[in-house]
């Protein structure tokens, strides 16, 4: 059954109906389904009335603004959850740090650096004794 079959039978359908209904409601003297009609008629009275004196230009201009402020504002939450999530990790890196630090200044010192106390080692003093020792060494300059 073609579209075009379907919508004609069912105007057809509709419009005898329509004579059925009438018909009816002419030898009885009241309208079929009083109640239901009547706020059905309010309620296409109502939306027409709406859709003939509404700005709609400026309605969904306005739909389109509270869209773009809404997703602007979601995006920024989501970014300060993100920074807030990253400083907290930052934060107990840095208060384990601090607590290492705390620790180790705390601990006595190394057993090699303790042994090492007593030792003087022949170094000569001044930069310029190094570098003439180091020199003598690789030859550059002869020993006296």
């Amino acid at each position: 059954m073609t579209t075009s079959y379907a919508i004609t039978l069912s105007a057809v359908i509709l419009f005898f109906l329509f004579l059925t209904v009438t018909s009816f409601e002419k030898k009885r003297g009241k309208r079929v389904g009083e109640q239901a009609r009547a706020r059905l008629d309010v309620w296409v009275a109502k939306n027409l009335f709406i859709l003939h004196h509404v700005d709609w230009q400026a309605f969904f201009h306005e739909t389109v603004i509270n869209g773009f402020e809404s997703l602007a504002h979601r995006a920024a939450h989501q970014t300060l959850l993100a920074v807030r999530g990253v400083e907290k990790f930052l934060s107990r890196a840095v208060a384990t740090l601090r607590e290492r630090r705390v620790q180790s200044l705390s601990q006595p010192r190394r057993r090699t650096i303790r042994s090492l106390r007593g030792v003087r080692l022949n170094v000569p003093v001044t930069p310029v004794e190094i570098t003439r020792e180091i020199m003598v060494e690789s030859g550059d300059v002869k020993g006296e």
